[in-house]
């Protein structure tokens, strides 16, 4: 390449002197100022070409590999706050006394660099080819993108693009960005910029990781901040950020996309929220759409997606495991819930609800529900099929709910650096224990019956039972709950499966129209435990329009040959007291055996289908059988008479008794669409000289039917046609006034319930199932952790320990007592808040299911439930279930299984719910905590020994100060406070506020101010992750005294760990120090 006939617009060979023909650029024109010269040769490889870009951190030029001839983007450090371009034109020059904080920023610019070199292979994100340091600065090299930013691309496209098109274009990103967080690393600047449009339009994501570099001092977050696309904790540089904050970016682009309007910033919208929904705006998108974003958009990181992964999942109407995790609720309650037109009323006349009769407290959607359920204890609520309300024409019935509960599925993931237990753990004195706090006594459980349920549960004794029916209601608490048993909800319900597939439409059914909310969101939604029992169990949150926030639990429970137990429950968000409760009651339902109604599956084994009927009208008059259609040929079919006259009048006939419906599968008939049946039909008609009606739709059993009526002599014919799982199936019938009402309703039935069936037994009965009997329960003492777990007999432990494994099932289970996985675990709120971290540290490369609070026996508990896909290929489910311990830690059930295998699956949480503990497990590990300091630690008490002092401390002219001290020996306790004798030893653990000190910068500078008035020089300051924390930390020593001090960021407050030892006690000290470090939290009691 000749650099004098060389256009460094795009590296085409051009005249010298002149603009570029192909790309317009005429390099006489002025470059940015901090800009390379063009034609600079980095690294002996790359030829700097024109300015990409210039931020606040560096500036982006294309560039061009002479080593492989393409073209590559170079994006070189240069922050602007600190550095300038040397007259050399080539060097860098810093523009004061900011060598410490320039070196750092260029560490850190490598260190990204770095790690994006291990996403080299990650679709969508600009990969990094090269990195190195020339010119007293850095730089890295990436792909070179051909093509147009988004905002380039909205600009061009009226600002705005549909909403489809927008999530085509970032959710590749959005992906992307699940595998970046898994590395512990943020972007933190997503915007329209950053995200380009390749000639192929494909997407990538640019810039990345431009936030990694602010300095600390709250100067450079300005720089890199995107008003409209920053949420609030960026604009702090000790916010609490974390995949949150791209979520929320992301959410903004999203929203900018369709609405061509940019949000407005996070930071006013603390004082007052203007930001109006898209649909407020005139667009019309799906409501889960518009619902994730508004989520994603929340101002408080709390109410946002936790991770990209459960955003992705609420866009698509899928429910998301981190977040999920996890796991909340809200909709609508309204009066005549679920009853829909044309499927006739309730078989119990109940009066219309007239407005009034609230709950207690505010009139709220959640408390007129409660109200309304009083007196109209039964309403048919579903619009498909329960025990406890039939609704004529159709398929079903139901039972009316009160409220909705909380509770999240069985699942895992977590793991990481254990502390070892090995001795008992002792109560704490003053200053180690939590006050007792002052509560009422729990109600006592009473067993109630449900009934035609056929089932029990234990309700507690301050609710009250609405008018005999399967509803309980405590309105002071503002928790309500309802049984029912199911099997049809917008869709058929044959097994738990079918629950799992139609969660979303379970959830919309029940929050839009029984509790008429509408601002509602699935947390969490998978497997569970119901006692011995298989269930799914869908969680979710909603507010309704008068602002009050309810959590909600669905469970489904395994039922019998079709259909499943529903328990739902509702209580107040964030209450954690009725949130237990409720998850207890769930824990103590029970079936006594099938329950009583007078439906019945029917299935063919010709036929190939199976449909839910009932037999009150069917009374066993139906046939698996072959007909004759004439030229069509032959096809089998479900056939249902109506009458045992029209079963004697036989298929075919047209006596005044004839009645029939048919059920089929029309591929038998060659048939492939719906249209292709009615045609049939059509023409079959027409050839018998009759004028066929027009078609039209009709949605049933969760499909849309293709339909057509006529009429000859005195019968009228229907048929219907709909595409159900990738087949093509018929419904049809014949009737005329003598049997028309029964007829009417096994066709709807029928149309309702058609489903494929797979096995081959007789066409009316299931057959028993053939498989080995189960291994025997055999309790298992768990040793040290002082509780005990009943564990298959054809499990193996190992050499003594917590671990169970069955190689040939692809099973294993571990019991822990944790109190530390990157970071401190004082109780289940600690599990919730660190599921992402604990995630992490057992695998790598996850995806989150679920997640949410659940129950083990009468133990609360919180569950992770996630699938990890191995290097060779094998999938596996993982639960991890924390279970409530005792002053400090949980215990935790780590399990695994095979994906997809629902025996081993339902093995699995039979194990987890045989878990009981027995008392505190032994461990030296031990939490002390003051009231004055307001701070608590896990230390090991074989070496602090009681030693531990919550006092107030004198630190000169920076006042007092209340600190938890703690002394390695009791020699060194003798010694006491600030004493330098060869036994002196010491770790301290303060809130530095009570000092006025705001950040770690604060606390080591006045450190740094206390050693040199003494005249001792003081190292420098460096960083160190501990308890899931970075700490600012520093050292220095004095004599023969080696000083530590380390301070940090925690939940919004500074908190400051300091020691001092010599060689007689370092190990002892240094072993406080770190164990503090890690533990270090609030104290609250």
């Amino acid at each position: 390449m000749n650099p004098e006939r060389v256009c460094y617009g795009c590296f085409a060979e051009k005249e010298p002197g002149i603009p570029c023909p192909r790309c317009g650029f005429n390099e006489n024109d002025e470059q940015p100022y901090l800009a390379l010269p063009l034609g600079t040769i980095l690294n002996g490889r790359y030829l700097v070409g024109k300015v990409l870009g210039i931020g606040g951190f560096g500036i982006t030029y294309l560039g061009y590999d002479l080593t492989l001839e393409i073209k590559v983007a170079i994006k070189e450090y240069m922050p602007s706050a600190l550095a300038t371009r040397h007259p050399d034109h080539y060097s860098v020059a810093l523009t004061g006394r900011v060598e410490e904080d320039y070196q750092y920023g260029m560490e850190r610019f490598l260190d990204e660099a770095k790690i994006l070199a291990k996403l080299q292979n990650t679709p969508h994100i600009v990969s990094v080819q090269n990195y190195f340091k020339e010119n007293g600065t850095a730089y890295f090299v990436m792909e070179y993108i051909d093509g147009m930013s988004l905002k380039a691309y909205l600009a061009k496209n009226g600002d705005k693009i549909p909403y489809n098109q927008a999530i085509a274009i970032l959710q590749p990103i959005m992906e992307a960005l699940v595998q970046v967080h898994a590395l512990n690393l943020l972007h933190r600047d997503i915007s329209p910029d950053n995200i380009y449009i390749t000639s192929k339009g494909e997407s990538r994501l640019l810039d990345f990781g431009a936030a990694r570099f602010a300095l600390g001092d709250g100067k450079s977050v300005s720089v890199i901040l995107k008003h409209g696309y920053a949420p609030e904790e960026q604009y702090s540089s000790h916010g609490n950020q974390g995949p949150w904050t791209d979520v929320y970016a992301m959410g903004a682009t999203l929203y900018r996309c369709i609405t061509g309007q940019l949000p407005p910033d996070s930071v006013e919208r603390i004082h007052g929220d203007t930001m109006k929904r898209p649909s407020e705006l005139g667009f019309r998108i799906p409501a889960n759409v518009e619902n994730a974003i508004m989520k994603a958009l929340a101002v408080k990181t709390e109410d946002r997606f936790p991770n990209m992964e459960a955003f992705i999942g609420a866009l698509n109407g899928r429910v998301s495991v981190q977040d999920q995790v996890a796991a909340s609720i809200s909709q609508r309650t309204q009066a005549t819930a679920y009853r829909q037109e044309g499927y006739g009323q309730t078989a119990y006349q109940q009066p219309a609800y007239n407005g009034g009769g609230a709950a207690a407290g505010k009139p709220s959607a959640f408390s007129r529900f409660l109200s309304y359920m009083k007196a109209n204890p039964v309403v048919a609520w579903v619009s498909g099929g329960g025990l406890l309300a039939v609704i004529a024409l159709c398929i079903i019935l139901p039972i009316a709910l009160s409220g909705g509960g909380e509770k999240r599925p069985t699942g895992g993931g977590g793991g990481g650096n254990t502390p070892v237990i090995s001795q008992p753990q002792t109560s704490n004195p003053e200053p180690t224990t939590d006050p007792e706090p002052t509560t009422e006594p729990p109600a006592e459980m009473v067993a109630q019956d449900l009934g035609i349920l056929n089932a029990t549960i234990e309700i507690p004794s301050d609710y009250t039972r609405v008018e005999e029916e399967t509803i309980f209601i405590n309105e002071a608490k503002g928790c309500g709950m309802m049984m029912d048993y199911l099997w049809n909800i917008d869709g058929p319900i044959y097994s738990l499966a079918d629950v799992e597939s139609q969660r979303e439409a379970i959830a919309a059914n029940l929050m839009q129209n029984l509790f008429e909310v509408s601002d509602y969101q699935i947390l969490a939604a998978g497997p569970d435990q119901v006692g011995s029992a298989g269930a799914y169990q869908i969680y979710l949150e909603g507010t309704d329009s008068e602002g009050v926030s309810n959590e909600v639990v669905i469970m489904a429970v395994e039922g019998y040959d079709f259909g499943c137990y529903f328990i739902i429950t509702s209580y107040p968000k964030g209450d954690k007291a009725a949130e237990a409760e409720i998850h207890s009651i769930i824990q103590s339902f029970e079936s006594n055996g099938a329950p009583e109604t007078t439906y019945k599956m029917y299935y063919g084994s010709k036929s190939g289908v199976k449909v839910i009927v009932d037999d009150a009208v069917a009374a066993g008059r139906v046939m698996d059988t072959t007909v004759n259609l004439g030229e069509a040929g032959a096809a089998a079919e479900l056939v249902i008479y109506p009458t045992d006259a029209a079963m004697e009048a036989g298929f075919g006939s047209a006596t005044p008794d004839s009645g029939i419906v048919e059920i089929g599968n029309a591929g038998q008939l060659g048939m492939s669409s719906p249209e292709e049946v009615l045609q049939f039909q059509r023409d079959v008609a027409s050839s018998a000289g009759v004028s066929v009606g027009e078609t039209y739709t009709s949605q049933s059993g969760g499909v849309e039917w293709l339909c057509m009526d006529w009429t000859m002599n005195e019968f009228t014919f229907s048929v219907a046609s709909a595409m159900i799982d990738g087949k093509c199936y018929a419904v049809s019938c014949m009737f005329n006034s003598s049997n028309k009402d029964a007829v009417v309703a096994l066709y709807q039935q029928a149309m309702a319930s058609v489903r494929a069936w797979t096995s081959n037994p007789e066409p009316t009965t299931d057959p028993e199932p053939t498989t080995e009997p189960p291994a025997e329960m055999v309790a298992q003492d768990l040793g040290i952790f002082n509780a005990t777990i009943e564990i298959p007999s054809d499990y193996t432990r190992d050499e003594e320990e917590t671990i169970f494994i069955n190689e040939a099932k692809g099973c294993g289970i571990m019991v822990d007592y944790i109190w530390n996985i990157d970071g401190p675990i004082y109780s289940l709120a600690d599990v919730e808040s660190q599921r992402e971290a604990i995630a992490a540290n057992l695998v790598s490369d996850y995806p989150i299911l679920a997640a949410g609070p659940d129950q083990v026996g009468s133990a609360g508990a919180y569950q992770i439930y996630f699938e990890v896909t191995d290097s060779e290929g094998v999938s596996n489910e993982v639960v991890i279930m924390a279970v409530e311990g005792y002053d400090f830690g949980c215990y935790f059930i780590f399990t695994y299984y095979p994906k997809g295998d629902k025996a081993a699956e339902a093995e699995i949480h039979s194990i987890i719910q045989s878990f009981k503990s027995n008392g505190a497990p032994e461990t030296t590990y031990k939490m002390y905590y003051g009231s004055k300091s307001g701070v608590k630690v896990i230390v090991d008490d074989a070496v602090a020994a009681g030693r531990v002092m919550d006092t107030t401390v004198n630190l000169g002219e920076a006042g007092a100060a209340a600190e938890l001290v703690i002394y390695p020996t009791d020699a060194a306790m003798e010694a006491g406070f600030g004493s330098a004798t060869p036994d002196s030893g010491i770790v301290e653990i303060g809130n530095a506020g009570q000092l006025g000190m705001s950040s770690p910068e604060e606390v080591l500078q006045f450190q740094r101010d206390v050693a040199s008035s003494a005249g001792v020089s003081v190292g420098e300051t460096y960083t160190s992750q501990s308890g899931g924390v970075e700490w600012l930390c520093m050292d220095w020593t004095m004599n023969e005294f080696t000083f530590s001090v380390a301070s940090a960021m925690i939940d919004g407050k500074c908190y400051a760990v300091s020691c001092m030892f010599n060689s007689s006690n370092k190990d002892a000290v240094v072993a406080l120090h770190q164990q503090a470090m890690k533990s270090v939290r609030a104290w609250e009691g």
